[in-house]
């Protein structure tokens, strides 16, 4: 089989449209045999423009949204840990009393501090003491303080419990 003559090009020469352009011989095409090459395009069209700027945006507002999340979720545990700590206080504070004024009644006075009350608006502390049914000489101290939340979400709860053993 005999295919006709093949054309070899120069390294130098490129092909469009079935004419042949050579760089070296400094051969020009007419506007109207090539008129893609007439404009060259250097530029955002104003689709991608838009379509960069929708994306950003709804980047940013994620990110404003994570951070809103992360900042609300940083006080709940701060909130919390001035819970812990006042529980923790409370408790101290009952150890210091003597065997027989440990009662929930002798107890009654403790209040939260100024700290804890400016920390957990709406906070109740509440102290229970149980004296032990099988060790008459032991006693179940349980220090509670609970706080609301949120609308429509349920209330915290922070609760210590201790025993406290005659000496």
């Amino acid at each position: 089989m005999l295919l006709g003559p093949r054309r070899i090009c120069h390294p130098e020469t490129v092909r469009l449209n079935g004419l042949s352009l050579s760089s070296a011989a400094g051969a020009r095409l007419s506007a109207d045999q090539a008129p893609s090459m007439r404009y060259k395009r250097t530029g955002l069209t104003i689709l991608e423009l838009t379509v960069a700027s929708v994306v950003v945006a709804v980047l940013a507002v994620a990110v404003v949204q994570l951070v809103a999340v992360m900042a609300g979720q940083q006080r709940a545990v701060a909130r919390r840990h001035v819970a812990i700590q006042e529980c923790a206080n409370v408790m101290e504070r009952a150890f210091g009393r003597r065997w027989e004024a440990l009662t929930s009644e002798g107890l009654e006075a403790f209040e939260l501090s100024p700290e804890a009350r400016r920390s957990l608006p709406g906070a109740r502390l509440a102290i229970e003491v149980a004296q032990s049914d099988t060790q008459p000489d032991a006693k179940r101290i349980t220090v509670t303080i609970r706080w609301p939340g949120r609308p429509g979400t349920p209330e915290h709860t922070v609760r210590l419990v201790a025993w406290r053993y005659c000496r």
